[in-house]
């Protein structure tokens, strides 16, 4: 767990636990009906972590700035299109199905990022991809940096 004691608390208060691509995570709400399904969780990012890059093969995943500071989302389309947004207390970012992407915190030295994330149609953990760092640079080598950088294997 980070050592900062903002995360520490935060972490307890909401009853996060550790998610594999960085970062914490807990439900807050799921509906699966089958016209308008959606989940959404609240995620947590140290200032000194990153969420590595993964996908979602049929979700669409919607970013929303909580608390703290925002973020940078690099996304990698498809195509092999990156792009990078930021999610503020201003704006939400949605990540298309099928996209790589990854969350930096916008300043490594500043406290947390406290993020809704919804996604439509509900998330369901057999459409998560975690990336595996040569593989994703086999696809994509023009961006082989950032994805050294924003993977842990």
């Amino acid at each position: 767990m980070s050592e900062n004691p903002t995360v520490s608390k935060i972490v307890n208060d909401l009853q996060l636990i550790p998610h594999e691509e960085g970062g914490y995570w807990s439900s807050i709400e799921r509906d699966e009906s089958a016209q308008n399904s959606y989940s959404l969780i609240n995620y947590l990012l140290a200032a000194d972590d990153f969420s590595s890059f993964h996908r979602l093969s049929k979700s669409d995943e919607t970013l929303m700035l909580k608390e703290g500071q925002a973020v940078k989302v690099i996304i990698i389309s498809p195509a092999g299109t990156l792009t990078e947004e930021i999610v503020s207390s201003n704006n939400s970012v949605t990540v298309p199905h099928h996209s790589w992407f990854a969350i930096t915190p916008l300043d490594k030295n500043k406290g947390y990022s406290l993020i809704t994330c919804k996604c439509v149609p509900a998330f369901d953990y057999n459409d998560f991809e975690l990336a595996n760092r040569d593989s994703l640079i086999t696809l994509y080598s023009e961006h082989k940096h950032i994805i050294q950088k924003f993977t842990r294997s």
